[in-house]
């Protein structure tokens, strides 16, 4: 399996991204007659992160 690197972009936009506690649900689509996995994590702001140095002030 391919490593995900995609936990650089919580770094730089200061979203921190919960890796360890993944959800896992299995959907089913009605209309496709299809089943498919979805893996949801939770992802929230970094309170140490300079958010008025991105957004400007007044934003």
């Amino acid at each position: 399996m391919k490593e995900d690197s995609t936990f650089l972009l919580s770094e730089s936009t200061g979203w921190i991204v919960d890796w360890a506690h993944p959800a896992f649900e299995i959907c089913r689509d009605k209309h496709r007659g299809s089943t498919y996995g979805k893996i949801t994590y939770t992802v929230t702001k970094d309170p140490g992160h300079d958010w008025k140095a991105e957004v400007g002030d007044g934003k």
